[in-house]
C-alpha cells in the first residue's frame, strides 16, 4: 500500500485544485491578471498601487501569459505551482522529522486543507508568499543554504511585504545562535545578502521612481484608507480586534482551526531555550509570529492591524500542521496499549469533523473535501498493515 501513497497524494491534490477552480473573480484576482497581461504585452504602468508592485506574483504570471496565453487557467497556474512545491518541501521536512506513517498523515492533512486548496486554485499572492516563507523556514531550521534562504525571503517580500511579520523569529534564532557561537558563517552570509537586497530594493525605487519610499507611500495612500482596514475604526472595533477577535477568527476558520488546535498541544512542553529541537523551533515560530499578526501594524504611518482574512494567515498552516502531527505522535507514545487501539477511531472521527467544519464554509467547495477526507482516513487508519508500536 505504501508504494501507492505518492500517487494517491498527487491525485488528491489535482482533484482538490480542479474542484476549487472557479476562474478569475472581478476583484483583486482580476487586477493582478490585468497587470500580468500588461507586463507580458509591454504596456505595464508602474504606479504605487500594491497591484503594480508585487513582482513576486506578477513576473511569473506574466511569463506564463507569454507562454500559454491570457487564459483564466493560466492566471491561477503560478499559485498552483507554488502549492505543489510547498507540498513537496513539506513532505521532505515531515519525512525527516516524523515516523513514516505520521509523516504521510501530516502531508495528507496539508494537501486536504480546504483553505490551501481554495487559494491554490486562485490568483493568490498570499499563498505564494506563504510557500516561499515556508521554504525559508525549512532552511533556517536546518541552518543550510543561506543564499537560498535569503532568496526565498526576498521573493516572499517581493510578493507581499507581510513577510516582515516573520522577521522577529528569524532575528530571535539568529540571536540564539550567535550567543552560543553557533552557525556564524551561516548568519554572516545571510546578513550580507539581506543587506544587499535592501540596498538594491530601495535603490531601484530611487532610480526608477525618484523616491526610495515609493512602495511604502503607496501602502499609506491605498491600504490605510481602505474601508476593509482598521484605519480610523471605532475604539470598540479596534479593541475587539486586539483581544478576542483573532482567537474567534482562527477557531471558525476551516483551514486554520484544526492545525492551530493540534499545534497548541505542544504548549505544555515548549522550551524556548532549546530552539535547536524541531518542536520548540516550530512552536517558537508560531508563537512569535502569531503575536506580531495579532498586535502588529501593517503600516508605518498609522496603527493598522492585520485583517482577519483567512488568506492573510495562510503562512501558519504548514508549520502548525507539522507540529500538530508531531505532538500527536509524541503524545501517543505515552498511552497504554489498550488506549492505543482507540487511536484509529479517534483519528477518523476527529478528521471527519474537520471535513464537516469545512462543509459549513460555502466558498471552499467542501463536498470534495469531506468525501476525500473520509476515503483518506479510512485508508490510513484501517489499512491491514497499520500497526501501533
Amino acid at each position: 500500500m505504501q508504494r501507492w501513497q505518492p500517487y494517491i497524494l498527487a491525485a488528491l491534490l489535482v482533484i482538490g485544485l480542479i474542484g476549487n477552480y472557479k476562474g478569475i473573480a472581478l476583484s483583486d484576482e482580476y487586477l493582478y491578471a490585468e497587470q500580468a497581461v500588461a507586463l507580458a504585452h509591454g504596456y505595464f504602468e508602474w504606479t504605487n498601487s500594491a497591484f503594480a508592485n508585487r513582482f513576486g506574483q506578477l513576473l511569473p504570471m506574466a511569463l506564463l501569459v507569454e507562454l500559454l496565453g491570457p487564459k483564466p487557467g493560466t492566471m491561477v497556474l503560478w499559485s498552483s505551482i507554488c502549492l505543489i512545491a510547498l507540498v513537496l518541501v513539506f513532505r521532505i521536512w515531515a519525512q525527516e522529522a516524523l515516523e513514516e506513517r505520521a509523516a504521510w498523515t501530516a502531508v495528507f492533512l496539508l494537501v486536504l486543507n480546504p483553505s490551501l486548496l481554495f487559494y491554490g486554485a486562485d490568483v493568490s499572492h498570499d499563498l505564494v508568499m506563504s510557500a516561499f516563507s515556508f521554504f525559508a523556514l525549512y532552511l533556517l531550521c536546518r541552518r543550510i543554504q543561506p543564499g537560498w534562504m535569503a532568496a526565498c525571503l526576498a521573493w516572499a517580500f517581493l510578493t507581499k511585504m507581510a513577510v516582515l511579520f516573520l522577521m522577529p523569529f528569524f532575528l530571535w534564532v539568529a540571536w540564539w545562535d550567535i550567543r552560543r557561537g553557533r552557525c556564524i558563517p551561516f548568519w554572516r552570509t545571510t546578513a550580507l545578502l539581506g543587506l544587499g537586497f535592501v540596498i538594491a530594493f530601495f535603490g531601484l525605487y530611487e532610480v526608477a521612481q525618484g523616491d526610495w519610499l515609493f512602495r511604502f507611500r503607496g501602502i499609506a495612500q491605498e491600504h490605510n484608507i481602505s474601508e476593509w482596514s482598521y484605519y480610523q475604526k471605532s475604539l470598540s472595533e479596534l479593541w475587539q480586534r486586539l483581544t478576542v477577535g483573532p482567537a474567534a477568527f482562527i477557531a471558525q476558520s476551516p483551514g486554520l482551526g484544526i492545525p492551530f488546535v493540534l499545534a497548541g498541544l505542544w504548549i505544555f512542553r515548549f522550551n524556548p531555550r532549546k530552539l535547536d529541537e524541531l518542536p520548540n523551533f516550530l512552536f517558537g515560530f508560531i508563537l512569535s509570529t502569531l503575536a506580531v499578526f495579532w498586535w502588529g501594524s501593517t503600516s508605518l504611518s498609522s496603527y493598522n492591524p492585520m485583517l482577519l482574512a483567512e488568506r492573510m494567515w495562510l503562512v501558519f498552516i504548514p508549520p502548525c500542521t507539522l507540529l500538530g502531527v508531531y505532538s500527536l505522535q509524541e503524545l501517543s507514545k505515552g498511552l497504554k496499549s489498550v488506549e492505543r487501539h482507540w487511536l484509529p477511531l479517534l483519528g477518523i472521527l476527529g478528521l471527519l469533523g474537520c471535513g464537516a467544519g469545512a462543509w459549513t464554509y460555502g466558498m471552499e467547495r467542501p463536498f470534495f473535501m469531506v468525501t476525500l477526507l473520509g476515503i483518506l482516513f479510512t485508508w490510513v487508519f484501517l489499512a491491514r498493515n497499520w500497526t501501533i508500536k
